[in-house]
């Protein structure tokens, strides 16, 4: 026979382990919600592997699309890990360590403020893949998704050791106004040894750019912080060039 303590007991038992499976039920769900949307594949991952978006731009300055793709992503991987780097198929106005400063204002500025998203000056290179291996070694338990825009899908296989580059990351394509995904083009990195999905169309970046900024001096691409500081330190030609 058993005493009443000891029913008690089992009883106590019984519930705890039962809310056990039901947190671990309800973790699973968000884990795997968090991955999925109605418009891309989910990178989810059934090992329970981190999954880490790999965000890299020269941000020149970084713009409002720019903060609006970190904040989508905030919602939809583990962690976000941000690099600036020297783009080498572009020249640019402001030197590098002014443009990791402006990248931190852009994502200090989300709001509500994020855990997930940080920035990492150490990974940064003008060759993705040296960066991508970087953060491998740095976070060997993960699974990585590089993000990229629309218009920037033709042009990739012309980078940089492309193929062993999409042999270690799934490819994370950012829709962008004005540019056209050629399913042809995905289809061509599918074929080099990759995964891509497409971000929904609500997280199509703005039709705006950082040269709008660079060469006009359009404050609406950019957050307030970062047009003080763009101000503060005359970093473009528009503000320092005499008037006609």
């Amino acid at each position: 026979m058993f005493s009443d303590d000891d029913t008690r007991s089992q009883n106590l038992i019984v519930v705890q382990f039962i809310s056990l499976i039901d947190f671990l039920f309800a973790y699973g769900l968000k884990c795997r919600n968090k991955c999925e949307t109605t418009s891309m594949s989910c990178f989810y991952s059934p090992t329970g592997l981190m999954n880490i978006a790999l965000f890299g731009t020269s941000a020149d300055p970084p713009s409002v699309g720019h903060q609006q793709i970190l904040q989508w992503l905030d919602n939809h991987y583990d962690r976000v890990i941000v690099w600036v780097s020297d783009n080498p198929f572009k020249s640019h106005q402001a030197s590098l360590q002014h443009r990791l400063v402006m990248m931190q204002l852009t994502i200090a500025a989300i709001q509500p403020r994020s855990q997930n998203i940080t920035l990492h000056p150490k990974i940064s290179n003008p060759r993705t893949i040296n960066t991508v291996e970087q953060a491998k070694q740095i976070w060997q338990d993960a699974n990585f998704t590089l993000v990229i825009g629309g218009d920037l899908v033709s042009q990739l296989p012309t980078w940089y050791r492309a193929e062993d580059l999409l042999s270690q990351v799934k490819l994370l394509v950012v829709p962008r106004q004005g540019a056209t995904i050629a399913q042809a083009d995905i289809d061509r990195l599918i074929n080099m040894g990759t995964e891509v999905a497409i971000a929904p169309d609500s997280t199509s970046i703005p039709n705006v750019s950082s040269s709008d900024y660079r060469n006009n001096g359009n404050s609406s691409v950019i957050i307030p912080t970062v047009a003080a500081y763009i101000q503060r330190e005359s970093l473009y030609a528009w503000q320092t060039s005499p008037a006609p």
